[in-house]
């Protein structure tokens, strides 16, 4: 589990970046090293839309780093295999820095064992029991999908329409 926070440490070197995290595929948060004003229902309700932007974007095969810029900031999504690393970062990051950081966060879980924290993660609008993701300082944060319970269905949604999950 070290060697899996610790992969993230590496990305507040970059100037200009507010914090990251990590997304299983189904959206649950692995791991975050965010502000206090990123809380764990918003990072809920944030983790399946990404990963759905994800998937629409990766449709061929192809994982490319994602950027959405709003107002204030840049969001950035990096897919790997089985999880994604998102850093949320100010307009004036260097995107050439940030783009290497990622590079080496992602070479970092590739080799960390997550097969221990995938196999803990409950799947998003699932009863699996508490869902918690780790801080880097290796202690356990309650999700948002424990405070939300497993009675709020989730809706899913496919070029703007809804979906049924089978």
């Amino acid at each position: 589990m070290s060697n899996f926070s610790e992969s993230l440490h590496g990305l507040r070197d970059v100037e200009g970046l507010v914090g990251s995290f990590v997304l299983s595929e189904d959206g649950a948060v692995l791991l975050r090293d965010l502000p206090a004003m990123f809380t764990s229902e918003g990072l809920a309700e944030v983790g399946p839309r990404i990963t759905r932007l994800r998937e629409t974007l990766s449709s061929d095969g192809a994982s490319a780093n994602v950027v959405i810029r709003y107002a204030d900031h840049k969001l950035i999504l990096r897919p790997l295999p089985e999880i994604s690393i998102v850093a949320v970062a100010e307009h004036a990051i260097n995107m050439a820095q940030l783009k290497m950081a990622l590079n080496l966060a992602a070479k970092a879980l590739a080799r960390a064992d997550l097969s221990g924290v995938l196999a803990s993660a409950p799947a998003v609008g699932t009863s699996a029991g508490p869902a918690t993701a780790r801080s880097l300082t290796g202690e356990a944060t309650p999700s948002a999908q424990s405070t939300l319970g497993s009675s709020v269905p989730v809706q899913r949604y496919y070029r703007g329409r809804p979906v049924s999950s089978a």
